[in-house]
């Protein structure tokens, strides 16, 4: 995945041009910051969209569409791209667009601070290995924030026919971890009446 032009430099500005939001410090500790996942027609596309308008620019034209429409749609939905597309923008300046509340399977990419649950190193190959992040994110509080005029671009276009032969087995596998995992959440966030798996 590859960044929008800037964007590290960008979302560092915004850190420190919303010192209001920053002074509080629960919310710093319980957001994350939701970066809208596109991929591209290498064939068409030759480098990452420079800006939000370029890109929308490109989805028009169809050399760039949704992050995994064809191979797992769902995955990506929750992001709300039809919100994100049709905003308009006030300023080049990076932004929250809306907030988005977790749903199953939902596996978006994300900025946050570094001292957020870890990544579970037991998910491997494929099948809710981010969501399992994902997944404790949310059961501990966090709170998903989609960011405007910010987005991640895969080189090349994501199809179902084209994963490897394992897969399936894999994503088999990788559930039943993942129940056991859900399991381990609850009590691990007791508290909590939030649920990964409905």
């Amino acid at each position: 995945m590859l960044p929008s032009v800037g964007l590290r430099e960008k979302f560092l500005n915004f850190v420190k041009g919303s010192s209001s939001l920053w002074l509080d410090e629960d919310m710093v500790h319980q957001m994350v910051f939701v970066l809208p996942a596109f991929e591209m027609d290498i064939e068409a596309v030759s480098k990452v969209p420079r800006d939000k308008m370029e890109l929308l620019n490109y989805l028009e034209e169809e050399r760039v569409r949704q992050f995994y429409v064809k191979a797992c749609s769902y995955c990506q939905n929750h992001t709300d791209y039809v919100k994100w597309t049709s905003l308009q923008s006030v300023t080049g300046k990076l932004s929250v667009a809306y907030t988005v509340e977790w749903k199953p399977l939902w596996e978006p990419f994300y900025i946050s601070r570094s001292d957020i649950p870890i990544y579970d190193e037991r998910f491997r190959q494929y099948g809710y290995n981010r969501i399992s992040q994902i997944c404790e994110l949310y059961m501990a509080g966090f709170n998903f924030a989609v960011l405007d005029k910010a987005f991640v671009v895969h080189k090349g276009f994501k199809e179902k026919t084209e994963f490897h032969q394992q897969k399936d087995e894999e994503n088999r596998m990788n559930y039943y971890l993942f129940l056991e995992f859900h399991t381990a959440l609850q009590a691990k966030y007791p508290e909590t009446k939030r649920r990964c798996i409905k």
